[in-house]
């Protein structure tokens, strides 16, 4: 029998990406009982295919398997050029007997733009043919003798087997193209022996690529020609075999009527992993004649193909189960990766290499020495290693022991590991080899599914999901980890000795996420609650986010944003900016129209007025991929309407997103809340209506505790005045909320009815509006329906959100001021009475961000087939104006720069100051284009110099939200007399104007970086402006960048000319550290690998890799860490050529620090101005455009609309 590993892994050795299990839907029934639309595969670009036809056919396949199955391998198939993706070998049995099935598939791949190389045979055919002109068929050593007769039957036979799949091909739409002479180079394979047999020695490969090109399915017959144009048969089998060797496909398929290989039981074999397995195959008593020689040649076969390609063994009527499911139908055949394995560290024929894997991904200085510690730790205690040749996994378990459960302590794969099922291999040997397993991820682990799938129980504590496998009865866990047995105590042992006492980071934590830890957490005793599933197994989250191995789509889709002017669709905007497939191509706003797309840097994007016309016609030609309606309420049906009638049209069918309440309440539109609603209905669905604001954070904040409720939840919500409507009125007056709190629609507002309809139970929803500018609080207040803890009820919150990124559950209540510009929720609080049955649960989100845009780009990453956080920033920015008031950081002679230049600007009479006079005003400051806002302690200082005071209604490093020409935003009042306020205004604006300037670059370029991956510091550099330079480095550090050095006695840097006049790198550095000490770090600029060893020799603290190339600073950084390793700590600092534009490029994590002058010289001011009131209390009138800034607009009856 094949071994049990091979079947086992059957399903993981088909997945290219994995798709997270399909878990029970926490909300009631009534939440969500609607009826789902599900929508077509999105065509590459690369592929010409009709999209309706394409739709329908992802529809049926959906049949055979699931949809994401389906479109993850369309997704898998078409990442590579046409004539790559099969080469299908078809015997004579199945031109004769299966030609229907066959030409249906084959129609099928075609029709969804996948072009297979066709290469059929005809022997029983032409046995028949020779048998009946009196020929016998003659055969050594398994190849048929060929003469001159024998040839010539079987040339016409071929010509016309062709001519019949080709015509049959035809009949059902797809268009093939005959290749029948000069696809294959042969000489004699041996004339005298076989006659016209021939060796194959070239592919034809141009022909084959036109006819794909032109749109042809490609058909070749088995034969071949020599250099002087004889041809010569060739063996069907022998001919896919050089056409896959050529043209290196994903996949070789052999088509058979058995649909397979068998084994001794006549069972069909699922999987074969040619690495691991084949010794033993051969081995088998059962494996001879015809399996042995399939197996032996596919072997043969794989070994000169990429480790991509896999070849399957499948019956015609199975061909899209084989290609679009996890479980396929036939026999699959891949290399594979055979494991090796250790006990001990000499058994590691590469420690070097070891080391290395250990080290990948994880962050800090500290990296090699916690490798060192970690390996010496394994020294002393036994363990065990698995992984493969290229080290892309490495599994290392400690063994079961006294009573003690068997751990895996660390897991590390690359993503060449995923994608070659490398893990699904190592976890099916685990598996063999460890009857129990305990193993800890994080909670947040994009991967949290395929654990899920791997184990038999789990459980959440202090942000680490344990899971576990093997294990009778789940207290045993609990055991563990309440001291009853070692397990936990012995991790953290290993844990410190790997650590050398460390508690900071864990043990080989990697980036990615899919790792496992040596160290756990001392988790502490409370009752075990909330658990759900399998008997003794605590479910933690049933709806897991969809990570990037669920992602079904690679390419670019195509966005269309209606109604775009509001807070709301700028802050799309700046996400689909920095996403990495999302192409806004159209934004449409009638006011804006013809005006240029601020803050979209992918392409030049004009505004456009579309008509419900404009959008019918757009739909119909299959332009969209996606229509986001960022429209007031009750003003987008026209133009979803037009989107169904150019559905009618072509069946096309886009995903649309609606940020209105209009579709809320329509149960034929997916609600998207993926925390809450089933992920995988949001993925299938292709219209979806975004929560509102209010009511994302309130079901978020109430949903965990619906099972234990015990009467209706009481909400009070507070917003600001963002969300709450653009027409002038009390609730967005900014003097009237100053000192103030406005409540409005105080019973029936359209949240509480929201939340109501969707948790299934009434609540009663009180909304305020407050002076600050954006983010929501909610205190909630939930009866109970029983005596609970408020240690239980964190937990379940806890359990319930594991994994979600963009949820957060903290012991204290949580604060507006730390959710404002964040992609997420945070809840906590959570303060029982002494009853016992209530609790009050307290809930904060971002109304422009999670309560509208960034909830909106996960429903459309889910609906469109991207990972769920795709282009949504993973953690937020740590930046400093977040750990207090950057004033405090500013030097002794700051204020005494302000009155200089306050000097500067007048240093006579104030002619103006007289004419104003100084009756006491208030003015407004209005910020006039969008940007980061910076420079807030200069700005008080100027005007409290000239005998005034500010009152600021935004938070310094906020973003300045306006959209296009005349729309501006109040962001402070300053009040005092007249003439002060004058005396002061241009220098402050002056300050204000340039700093916000360089807080924007440096917080964009540090976004950049982080979406692209980088993990290191973004610095400017010295080249900022004499007098000024304070006010341009306060910039830089509110934007998120580093200052490089806050003044020449912070760092000593030497440059070309410092080792110029001391003679060389090694005698400035001995120099500089002579006079600077012990506490000065030193860098030295470097222009080769050389001149960085020598400076690394010296004693240098930093090397600066000055003007390399992207390629180079890689090439470089990647072998100074790798020679200096374990011999001396330094940072890289790259700099020299960066500019905003080209930074990504030199991206290599590698290196510690990338500096650029293009973050604060020549960059543009954020424009500002600032107005004294026209009547005292009352700002002056603002255009309808500036009215319109992201507010939304209010509906007749008061409620708040889009942006709320």
């Amino acid at each position: 029998m094949i071994s049990a590993c091979a079947v086992a892994l059957r399903a993981g050795a088909r997945r290219s990406v994995r798709r997270l299990p399909n878990r029970s839907r926490l909300l009631p029934a009534a939440a969500a009982a609607a009826a789902r639309h599900p929508r077509s595969f999105s065509s590459s670009a690369a592929r010409s295919t009709d999209l309706t036809t394409r739709g329908m056919i992802v529809q049926t396949l959906s049949s055979v398997g699931s949809k994401r199955e389906v479109q993850q391998y369309l997704s898998l198939f078409t990442s590579v050029s046409s004539q790559r993706f099969a080469v299908i070998k078809v015997g004579g049995a199945i031109l004769t007997d299966h030609i229907d099935e066959l030409c249906s598939s084959l129609a099928f791949l075609s029709t969804v733009g996948l072009s297979p190389v066709i290469v059929h045979g005809a022997g029983p055919q032409l046995n028949s043919l020779l048998e009946q002109a009196g020929i016998e068929p003659q055969f050594e050593e398994g190849i048929r003798i060929t003469d001159a007769k024998t040839l010539r039957v079987a040339r016409d036979l071929f010509l016309q087997e062709n001519l019949n799949l080709v015509n049959k091909l035809e009949e059902k739409g797809v268009r093939a193209q005959p290749l029948t002479t000069g696809m294959f180079r042969a000489d004699y394979l041996d004339k005298e022996k076989w006659g016209f047999v021939g060796k194959v020695t070239g592919v034809n490969k141009q022909s084959i690529e036109t006819a794909i090109n032109n749109g042809y399915l490609p058909i070749l017959t088995s034969m071949a020609e020599t250099d002087d144009g004889q041809i010569l048969n060739v063996n069907a089998d022998v001919a896919a075999a050089e056409l896959a060797r050529a043209l290196e496909p994903l996949k070789v398929v052999y088509l058979s009527e058995k649909g397979g290989l068998t084994d001794a039981s006549g069972q069909k074999i699922s999987a074969i992993n040619l690495d691991e397995e084949y010794d033993h195959l051969m081995s088998q008593e059962w494996v001879r004649y015809g399996t042995r020689l399939k197996i032996k040649e596919i072997k043969e076969l794989l070994d000169t193909l990429p480790r991509t390609t896999s070849v399957a063994i499948i019956h015609p009527g199975d061909l899209q189960k084989e290609l679009f499911t996890d479980s396929g139908a036939g026999t699959l055949i891949r290399r594979g990766s055979k494991l090796l394995s250790a006990e001990k560290i000499p058994d590691f024929k590469d420690l070097d290499k070891v080391k290395s894997v250990l080290i990948r991904d994880r962050e800090g200085p500290d990296a090699e020495v916690t490798v060192e510690k970690y390996l010496d730790f394994l020294g002393e205690n036994p363990f065990k290693a698995y992984y493969d040749g290229p080290m892309n996994a490495l599994a290392i378990v400690l063994p079961a022991s006294n009573g003690r459960q068997a751990t895996l302590a660390t897991l590390s794969i690359t993503k060449p590991g995923w994608l070659t099922n490398v893990a699904d291999n190592i976890f099916t040997t685990l598996k063999k080899e460890h009857p129990s397993l305990v193993w800890t991820v994080k909670e947040d682990d994009e991967n949290l599914g395929w654990f899920f799938d791997k184990a038999e129980g789990s459980i959440t504590r202090n942000g680490d999901v344990m899971f576990w496998y093997g294990i009778e009865s789940g207290d045993e866990i609990v055991k563990a980890m309440l001291g009853d047995s070692n397990l936990e105590s012995r991790l953290h042992r290993a844990a410190i000795k790997a650590h050398n006492s460390s508690t900071s980071k864990p043990v080989l934590q990697q980036a990615r996420g899919y790792s496992t830890l040596a160290r756990r957490p001392i988790l502490p005793t409370p009752v075990f609650a909330h658990t759900m599933g399998r008997g003794y197994v605590t479910q933690t989250n049933p709806n897991p986010p969809y990570g990037k191995k669920n992602a079904s789509k690679s390419g670019p889709a195509r966005v269309a944003l209606i109604g775009a002017r509001g807070f709301t669709g700028q802050e799309l905007i700046r996400l689909l900016d920095t996403h990495p497939n999302m192409d806004l191509c159209h934004v449409s706003s009638r006011e804006l129209n013809g005006q240029k797309l601020e803050g979209y840097n992918k392409r030049e994007v004009v505004y456009e007025n579309l008509s419900p016309e404009d959008v019918r016609d757009m739909e119909k030609r299959g332009e969209i991929d996606c229509w986001v309606m960022a429209l007031p309420n009750g003003v987008c049906k026209p133009f979803v309407e037009a989107v169904y009638e150019g559905r009618k049209a072509s069946n096309h069918k886009s995903v649309i997103v609606d940020l209105s309440a209009d579709y809320r309440f329509d149960n034929s539109w997916t609600y998207g809340l993926p925390e809450l609603v089933q992920r995988a209905e949001i993925a299938d669905a292709t219209q979806i209506s975004n929560p509102g604001c209010y009511a994302t954070a309130a079901q978020l904040g109430i949903a965990p505790l619906m099972e234990h409720s015990g009467g209706m939840p009481h909400i009070f919500g507070i917003s600001g005045y963002s969300g709450a409507g653009t027409k002038p009125s009390p609730k967005n007056d900014v003097d009237n909320l100053a000192d103030n709190l406005i409540p409005y629609s105080l019973t029936g507002h359209i949240h509480e009815r929201e939340v109501s309809s969707q948790l299934g139970t009434e609540v009663a929803f009180v909304p305020h509006v407050a002076s600050w500018f954006r983010g929501i609080h909610h205190t909630i207040s939930i009866p109970l329906n029983k005596t609970m803890t408020s240690r239980d009820i964190r937990q379940i919150y806890q359990d319930r959100y594991a994994g979600e990124k963009l949820v957060k559950v903290v012991g204290e209540a949580p604060l507006v001021k730390n959710i404002s510009g964040k992609h997420g929720v945070e809840i906590g609080g959570f303060e029982v009475d002494k009853s016992g049955k209530r609790v009050v649960v307290c809930a904060t989100i971002d109304n422009l961000l999670k309560g509208a845009a960034t909830q909106c780009l996960q429903n459309m990453n889910l609906a469109l087939g991207y990972a769920e956080y795709e282009g949504i920033p993973s953690k937020m920015i740590d930046l400093p104006v977040d750990h207090g008031s950057l004033a405090h950081i500013l030097p002794v002679s700051w204020k005494t720069q302000i009155a200089a230049w306050l000097a500067e600007d007048t240093p006579s009479f104030d002619v103006g100051g007289f004419v104003v006079g100084a009756a006491p005003r208030t003015a407004t400051l209005w910020g006039k284009s969008p940007g980061i806002l910076a420079g807030a302690p200069f700005f008080d200082e100027v005007f409290a110099q000239c005998g005034c005071a500010v009152a600021w209604h935004a938070r310094e490093g906020a973003h300045v939200e306006t959209h296009g020409s005349g729309g501006k935003v109040a962001l402070a009042t300053v009040s005092g007399p007249a003439c002060g306020l004058l005396e002061g205004e241009r220098v402050a604006l002056n300050i204000l104007a340039r700093c916000s300037g360089v807080a924007t670059v440096s917080r964009r370029l540090l976004v950049n970086l982080r979406s692209a991956g980088y993990k290191g510091v973004l610095a400017g550099t010295r080249k900022t402006t004499p007098g000024f330079r304070l006010v341009e480095k306060y910039g830089m550090l509110v934007g998120g960048a580093d200052t490089h050095r806050m003044d020449l006695s912070t760092m000593t840097m030497l440059k070309d000319n410092h080792v110029w006049s001391r003679g060389s790198i090694t005698k400035a550095v001995k120099a500089a550290k002579a006079a600077g000490g012990f506490s000065l770090k030193i860098e030295v600029e470097v222009q080769s690998e050389a001149e960085a060893d020598e400076a690394i020799a010296a004693g240098a603290d930093i090397v600066m890799l000055d003007n390399f190339t992207g390629d180079g600073v890689k090439v470089a950084a990647r072998s100074l860490r790798e020679r200096w390793a374990g011999k001396r700590e330094f940072l890289i600092e790259v700099s020299g050529g960066l500019t905003v534009d080209n930074a990504e490029s030199y991206i290599c994590n590698d290196v510690d620090v990338l500096s650029t002058s293009s973050i604060h010289q020549g960059v543009k001011h954020v424009d500002f101005s600032l107005k004294i009131n026209v009547d005292e209390g009352q700002g002056p009138e603002v255009s309808s455009q500036a009215q319109d800034v992201g507010r939304g607009t209010e509906s007749t009856d008061g409620r708040p609309s889009t942006q709320t």
